[in-house]
């Protein structure tokens, strides 16, 4: 932009409209131009106009516009073109606070949001899910380029100052001077002039005279305007907070710095002679971009400068969603070029979905949040180029809210062993020293016992803790110069008595290895557990002749004996417990076995004797025995020939047939008895079987004869026939 040449057509226009204005009277002038948009445009379009300087003078002056004047109070004064190209009625300043233009006999507010743009602006909020709302507002009937006039020099960065001081302690997660001062001074309404720049500048130094002097001024931001000698103006400017610093390197045209206050130099909105000297009474003693000259401050920086100098001026870029803001957590559709001025007053970390400023605007108490916006952190640029002011000198801050409690809040499970409590404090000054008080007491959410004061560690040991206890604490953090700052109470609970398993199972009954038990005999052990408050359930294993019994004879019982009911006898049988608390912790028995007794033993049955009933002296003949055994043992045989001789066998199995051959010399008759023994030494009753011997006689050898008596066994009639006969 060529300022020199803005100056020259803005002098022609104001010389023009001036005598106007003082004479307070309602003249008319007719204008018909289909350039000129708005005096601001006009500005802009300096270099095209310069050009046609006369042609410009000469229509002013001669073709038809009614201007109106009345009383402004920071509203807005702006010519438009009759797009149509007919003659143009255009109100010089706004009485309603509403810029109503008549185009071709309608009436129309220029430049601004439509109601069918807010409209389709709602829609598109309610389809994408937007966090704010946007409505019909005082800003909304002016255009973006009447709002927003801050342009960033190319030489911004010459002769800056810059703090880039990294925080040293924690802020708050929310902080807000609105609160923390009682208020702050009444948004303002910078109307459609392009001087947000100023009113961005103003901004921090009002803030930080209520802050600190407690009063509320109101600055002349028209004096910025008007009085800057770096060509800024309702066409657009940069910070001026140099103008504001006493024996700075910028004055007024009449070499004056400081603020000056309202009353001195009202504001008019449009770009107003200025008429210094004016009485200068408030001075800044120093201010600086926050961050580093090469990149954007970070949000923790930002919230240092805020937290220490007061509210802070920033850029951001505006919209026609920022423009229609009306409430809520504004996160987009962000935009990147910065074109607007604002201050930030506050932040508050748990909105939004990484946190939100506060920003005050300079559209009046109608946009947005009663002036204010919450915007998320780095939406639209906001933050770019923070400018912090220090006003008045030194002032002491309390410390930092004490945070990040370790255990952290809430926390469950704690360790009852070396467990430290720490937490993370500091103070805004950083030359201050802080001293922690610890209050720390179990089961009280009111925690009034000082355990430890005017310590400078921000750790704390309180020993050995209790088991399953609810501990509260808190922190008040005090600086050497008096000013204190209460933490919150945080709270934790300590872990459970740790679990230990059950006892193994022992002494178990039967003994282990115990033989001949009896078959009714009960099972009993010792268990418990070493926590006493535990509960101990039991499984019982039992299986017979398996070394690693899986049956489940009884589950969960909290008893330590166990009837099996009747066992078989002579069986051994493996047995275990597993013992089990009611946190789950098991504890697995040995394996025990024992044997039962044995069944007693039934002797065998009293020998079968088979063989001849008859015989001859000197003759020798077989008999068979044969006996059984109940339990199956094997078995032996004794024999009494009833001769004088006996005979005894080797054990066979049960039901085994020995045949033992015998001979008798002498002639009679003869009882042979047999008995059987098992192997347990059991014996059957006798049995007996009675053979008649007689004398040898004549003997026959016919074939037929000798057949006969070979197999006279087989017949006995024949051999009783043959004994009757003497022929055997």
């Amino acid at each position: 932009m060529n300022i020199g040449k803005e100056k020259f057509l803005f002098s022609i226009v104001y010389l023009t409209l001036n005598p106007l204005y003082w004479l307070g009277e309602k003249s008319t002038l007719k204008l018909n131009i289909r350039e000129l948009l708005s005096l601001k445009r006009c500005m802009k379009m300096g270099g095209k106009l310069f050009n046609k300087g006369l042609a410009f003078v000469v229509i002013f002056l001669f073709v038809g516009v009614s201007v109106s004047v009345c009383d402004f109070d920071k509203t807005t004064m702006t010519l438009i073109e009759s797009e149509g190209g007919s003659d143009t009625t255009v109100s010089a300043c706004n009485c309603n606070k509403n810029e109503q233009v008549i185009i071709d006999g309608e009436t129309s507010t220029y430049g601004g949001l439509t109601s069918e743009d807010i409209a389709a602006l709602q829609k598109q909020a309610e389809s994408e899910g937007w966090t704010y709302t946007v409505s019909e507002n005082p800003a909304t009937k002016y255009s973006i380029d009447e709002l927003c006039g801050l342009v960033e020099p190319e030489d911004w960065w010459v002769d800056a100052e810059f703090d880039n001081t990294m925080p040293t302690g924690t802020y708050p997660d929310s902080f807000d001077w609105r609160v923390v001062a009682g208020g702050l001074p009444p948004i303002k309404n910078q109307g459609s002039c392009g001087s947000c720049w100023a009113f961005g500048t103003v901004a921090p130094l009002e803030c930080n005279i209520k802050i600190k002097d407690g009063i509320i001024e109101d600055l002349s931001e028209q004096w910025l305007v008007s009085c800057n000698v770096d060509g800024y103006s309702c066409s657009g400017g940069w910070w001026c907070h140099e103008y504001f610093k006493m024996d700075g390197n910028r004055q007024d045209p009449c070499g004056d710095d400081g603020a000056v206050l309202e009353e001195y130099f009202p504001y008019v909105a449009y770009n107003a002679p200025c008429n210094c000297p004016y009485p200068h009474d408030y001075y800044i003693d120093d201010w600086a971009y926050v961050g580093n000259p090469y990149g954007v401050a970070t949000v923790e920086q930002i919230k240092n400068a805020i937290y220490q100098y007061g509210p802070v001026s920033v850029a951001v870029c505006v919209n026609s969603a920022f423009q229609a803001y009306s409430g809520g957590v504004f996160s987009g559709p962000s935009c990147g070029s910065i074109n607007h001025a604002v201050a930030l007053v506050g932040w508050d970390d748990n909105q939004g979905s990484n946190g939100v400023w506060f920003l005050r605007n300079s559209w009046g108490t109608g946009w947005g949040e009663g002036g204010y916006m919450r915007i998320e952190y780095g939406v639209s640029s906001v933050g770019y180029r923070t400018v912090r002011v220090d006003y008045g000198g030194y002032q002491n801050y309390p410390p930092f809210v004490p945070s990040n409690p370790d255990p952290e809040d809430g926390e469950i499970a704690v360790n009852i062993y070396y467990t430290d409590l720490s937490w993370i404090g500091g103070d805004p000054n950083y030359d201050d020293i802080v001293t922690y008080d610890v209050y720390f007491e179990a089961d009280d959410p009111s925690p009034d016992v000082l355990v430890s004061d005017d310590q400078l560690e921000t750790t704390y040991y309180p020993g050995t803790l209790e088991y399953e206890t609810h501990y509260y604490w808190k922190i008040i953090a005090t600086d050497d110069q008096g000013a204190s700052t209460t933490g919150p109470i945080w709270d934790f609970t300590t872990c459970l008595p740790p679990n230990h398993p059950p006892h193994t199972p022992g002494n178990p009954s039967p003994p282990d290895g115990t033989i001949d038990c009896d078959i009714n005999i009960d099972f009993s052990w010792t268990g418990g557990d070493p926590d006493p408050e535990d509960t101990v359930f039991y499984d019982v294993y039992l299986d017979a002749n398996n070394p690693i019994p899986t049956t489940i004879v009884s589950d969960d019982q909290t008893e330590t004996t166990f009837d099996p009911g009747a066992l078989s006898k002579g069986i051994t049988y493996y047995w275990k417990i597993h013992a089990k608390d009611n946190h789950n912790r098991v504890t697995r028995g040995p394996v025990w076995h024992f044997t039962t007794e044995e069944p007693p033993n039934e002797p065998p049955n009293p020998p079968t004797i088979a063989g001849p009933k008859n015989g001859k002296t000197g003759e020798t003949y077989d008999y068979n025995f044969v006996s059984t055994d109940p339990e199956g043992n094997f078995i032996s045989y004794f024999v009494d020939w009833d001769d004088g001789t006996t005979s005894e066998t080797e054990f066979v199995f049960s039901e085994t047939i020995v045949t033992l051959p015998h001979t008798w010399n002498v002639e009679e008759t003869y009882t042979i008895q047999a008995k059987a023994k098992d192997i347990n030494g059991d014996e059957s009753d006798w049995a007996s079987f009675e053979v008649t011997i007689t004398k040898k006689g004549k003997t026959m050898n016919s074939p037929f004869l000798n057949f006969l008596k070979n197999y006279l066994n087989m017949f006995p009639l024949l051999q009783t026939l043959l004994q009757r006969l003497g022929l055997q």
